[in-house]
C-alpha cells in the first residue's frame, strides 16, 4: 500500500508539472512499447530459426553448434536420450544422424518468417522430428533435437528376450560398441564400492574402459540368467542377474539398459 501511495503521489506531482495528457495517450504508449518488445523478441526468434534452417541446408555442425545451448538434449528415434555437455562433444557426434533428409525435410518445411513462441514450450521447428528453441539471456538457442533415426545406428530390440539374448552376448564377447548402443542414457552404474556412477551419452561409457565395465562378477551374473524366465515387473523393469546385474526398460517399445549393478 505505501508503494502504491508513493506511485500516487508521484503521478499527481507529475500531472501537476505538466501539461495534461489524455489518459488513453498514456495507456497507449504502454501497450505500443509492449507490442514493439514482442516484434523485437519474435524477430530475434525468426533470424534464429533461419539461420538454423542455413546450416541444415549446409550441413554445418559448427555453426549447427553456435546456435544451441548447452547441456543440450538430443532424443533419439528410440526414445533414448544423450545430454550433449558442450560443443566439443556436440561436433563429435555423427553428422549424418543430425542432417538425416528427414530431419533436413522436417527443418526446411517449418515457416521461419511466422515462427511464434508458445509462451514457456519455446517454438517447434518441424514435428516428431525437429527440435525446440527457448529464450537464454534474451537470445534465442536450440534447446533439444528430436531424431528421426535410433541411437547407434538403429538398434533398436522390441523383445524382449532378444535383447536378453544381445545382452548376454555383448558381455560375454566385453563388446563396447554393442554395450553403447543398448544402454539408455544417461546411464546410472553402481559400482563394487557402492559409488554411483552417471554416465550422460556413449562417448562416457567408452572412456570407462571395458574392464572397469565388464568385471567378472557382473559377466557371471548375467551369463546366468535365464532369458526364458524373464518377466517384466511393471516400473521395475526387467532384471538380469542379482545384487550384481543390470535392470532394462522399455523405452518408445524398445528395451534399453537402464542401470548397471557392479
Amino acid at each position: 500500500m505505501k508503494r502504491f501511495a508513493v506511485i500516487c503521489m508521484c503521478a499527481v506531482a507529475i500531472a501537476g508539472a505538466v501539461p495534461s495528457v489524455p489518459a488513453f495517450a498514456a495507456t497507449g504508449n504502454v501497450v505500443m512499447a509492449a507490442k514493439s518488445r514482442t516484434r523485437q523478441s519474435q524477430s530475434g526468434l525468426q533470424d534464429t530459426a533461419q539461420a538454423v534452417q542455413i546450416a541444415f541446408q549446409n550441413k554445418d555442425m559448427e555453426k549447427l553448434a553456435g546456435l544451441c545451448n548447452f547441456p543440450l538434449t538430443i532424443v533419439y528415434g528410440d526414445g533414448s536420450l544423450v545430454e550433449i555437455k558442450d560443443k566439443a562433444a556436440f561436433k563429435k557426434l555423427d553428422s549424418g544422424l543430425i542432417f538425416s533428409s528427414k530431419m533436413q525435410d522436417a527443418i526446411a518445411s517449418t515457416n521461419a518468417a511466422k515462427l511464434q513462441a508458445e509462451g514457456n514450450a519455446g517454438a517447434q521447428m518441424g514435428g516428431d522430428s525437429g527440435l525446440n528453441l527457448y529464450k537464454f539471456k534474451k537470445k534465442w538457442k536450440v534447446n533439444s533435437i528430436y531424431l528421426d533415426t535410433a541411437a547407434g545406428n538403429g538398434l533398436a530390440i522390441k523383445d524382449m528376450k532378444e535383447a536378453a539374448v544381445t545382452i548376454q552376448k555383448t558381455f560375454s564377447y566385453k563388446d563396447m560398441d554393442t554395450m553403447a548402443k543398448l544402454c539408455n542414457y544417461p546411464l546410472t552404474i553402481v559400482q563394487e564400492n557402492g559409488n554411483l556412477k552417471e554416465i550422460r551419452n556413449p562417448q562416457e561409457l567408452a572412456t570407462m574402459g571395458e574392464d572397469k565395465l565388464f568385471t567378472e562378477k557382473l559377466r557371471d551374473a548375467i551369463d546366468r540368467t535365464d532369458v526364458d524366465k524373464l518377466t517384466n515387473v511393471g516400473d521395475a523393469g526387467v532384471q538380469m542377474g542379482g545384487d550384481s546385474g543390470l535392470s532394462m526398460y522399455r523405452f518408445n517399445g524398445v528395451w534399453k539398459i537402464n542401470n548397471i549393478y557392479q
